[in-house]
């Protein structure tokens, strides 16, 4: 999903979005462990869970 090099801004546009949309709160690093669609809606479902 992200290349090498400074997405740290979208990053943050992403988590703030889903954050607004779903109320979780995704740590930065799940975007670098799982970067695909589905490993990001993985996440979130398990922290939605929580």
């Amino acid at each position: 999903m992200f290349d090498l090099g400074g997405h740290s801004l979208t990053i943050t546009a992403i988590a703030a979005r889903i954050h607004r949309t779903l109320g979780v709160d995704l740590p930065f690093d799940v975007f670098f462990d799982a970067p695909t669609v589905r490993g990001i809606a993985a996440a979130v479902t398990a922290l939605r869970k929580e």
